[in-house]
């Protein structure tokens, strides 16, 4: 059974100090923008060796695709499943490869979405305060549509997510920390250039794979690369691209780049910018009086650029067979 420390007993002079933060960052949350938590959340310390703050999520995708492998979460359209410890999703993880012949990536989650979720050591000493009330707003979305039936796809509910998030503690800072303001907004910089890498590099991945794997050759008869030469390249040359971006060094050691781990963040990266276009004048208040209307549009206009997306895609990778087959003619005629 976890253990919670209630903001009643005695924690420590500086954990004690986090919590009336945290408090009063949902209180401004509320008060000024209308944004609902759940009742509870995010109140305590989760101390309790089994601690459920703290979660990983494990994807699952295809080699040959960048989509949920269906087969190991035995259900189309789930992209990860969560567990409580690292060991337990390292044990999955590795079973999806072994088994089942899958890419797979996990991450840690200090703070979630959850309305029994409360507040993990690692999100109160790791943070800083601009990371705190970003996360804290962001999390806060999430129980908002919950407690409100907002029903939004992931790979929206999440951008717009963290366009709450972002708005909300920009509007907290300057009335209580205004010299964390430039620390958030370098933050927000780094995290939209890792999209970009994470949207480019996603792309050409799925050109690849349609060209390689139609007819099942998986073979490039012009350059003389098997699908496996062409995945292993692309995911050397997106690690080197995202650690070569100031202050950021992710361990693909540890949890190598591959197919599960442009799953993971795809619903972070793919609408992020178009949801800031859309909303771009829009206030927090006004979008959360009245969602479907702002939410309506971006649904239409994503599903829009989802088209657009998927037939660049089928034209570059139809390009790239026309020009297979030729080549293979060239050959044969020699």
């Amino acid at each position: 059974m976890k253990t919670l420390i209630s903001m009643m007993e005695p924690i420590g002079e500086n954990y004690s100090a986090v919590l009336e933060e945290i408090a009063k960052m949902k209180e401004f949350a509320t008060t000024r923008f209308g944004l609902d938590f759940h009742k509870g959340a995010y109140t305590e310390i989760d101390t309790g060796a089994d601690q459920t703050s703290t979660c990983y999520l494990v994807y699952a995708s295809d080699e040959t695709s960048i989509k949920s492998a269906s087969r190991v979460f035995g259900a189309w359209d789930i992209p990860c499943h969560k567990f409580d410890t690292e060991k337990e999703a390292i044990e999955f993880a590795n079973r999806a490869t072994t088994e089942y012949g899958c890419d797979t990536y996990y991450r840690s989650v200090d703070i979630h979405g959850s309305k029994d979720c409360q507040l993990s050591k690692e999100f109160l000493e790791q943070y800083n305060k601009h990371q705190k009330a970003d996360v804290l707003f962001h999390e806060g979305f999430h129980n908002h549509c919950k407690i409100n039936e907002i029903g939004l796809s992931s790979n929206l509910e999440e951008p717009i997510a963290s366009w709450v998030g972002y708005k909300i503690a920009i509007e907290y800072l300057k009335e209580n920390d205004p010299a964390q303001i430039p620390k958030l907004k370098k933050m927000r910089d780094k995290y939209k250039n890792i999209y970009e890498i994470i949207n480019h590099f996603r792309h050409e991945l799925k050109v690849n794979y349609m060209r390689l794997t139609t007819g099942r050759h998986y073979y490039d008869f012009y350059t003389g690369k098997d699908i496996e030469e062409f995945r292993k390249e692309t995911f050397k040359r997106a690690e080197e691209k995202i650690n070569s971006l100031p202050e950021t060094n992710l361990d693909f050691d540890k949890k190598p780049l591959n197919n599960a781990f442009f799953l993971c963040y795809e619903n972070y990266a793919t609408n992020s910018e178009l949801v800031k276009r859309i909303l771009e004048g829009v206030t927090v208040k006004d979008y959360l009086s009245k969602p479907d209307e702002f939410n309506k549009k971006i649904i239409e206009e994503s599903h829009k650029a989802f088209r657009e997306r998927e037939n660049k895609i089928d034209y570059e990778a139809s390009a790239g067979l026309d020009n297979e087959r030729a080549r293979q003619k060239e050959m044969a005629t020699c």
